[in-house]
């Protein structure tokens, strides 16, 4: 069974603009007698530009809340709150023993330094995702 290919012809060559608008002319690159089917191809191009849009809605309001989040650390809005804290963290020691079994020991409590907002800024973590991360494991 041979494989038919087919391909939208240009713009310059609708099929009646005035009573069919949006339809196009399908030709076949293997001729099987396909050649003047119509397909909306309009629909494909309108769904296409809300998808367009819908993306570029979300990118710029993410980047709108990135902005703000950083302007809100950076200059310390709301006036008197520091955007900077620290939380105590557990480091332990995972040690890989040759009979398989893992041996943990456990170092002394460190403080992480931590920004209260809800991205990272200035190479620190957000507080929210260090608070639920208090133990770091360190494999040996």
């Amino acid at each position: 069974m041979d494989k038919i290919g087919l391909s939208l012809v240009t713009i310059g060559s609708k099929v009646s603009e005035e009573t069919q608008p949006g339809l196009f002319v399908l030709e076949c690159l293997y001729s099987h007698g396909c050649a003047g089917q119509r397909v909306r191809a309009s629909g494909r191009k309108r769904l296409k530009s809300v998808r367009f849009r819908i993306v570029g809605a979300v990118v710029l309001v993410a980047l709108l809340i990135y902005a703000g989040d950083y302007f809100s650390v950076r200059y310390k809005i709301p006036k008197g709150r520091d955007p900077f804290s620290t939380v105590t963290i557990q480091p332990y020691y995972a040690i890989h023993e040759k009979n398989g079994r893992t041996e943990y020991d456990f170092a002394q409590p460190q403080t992480q330094v931590c920004v209260r907002s809800l991205f990272p800024h200035f190479g620190y973590a957000p507080c929210w995702y260090v608070n639920r991360h208090t133990d770091k494991r360190i494999d040996i």
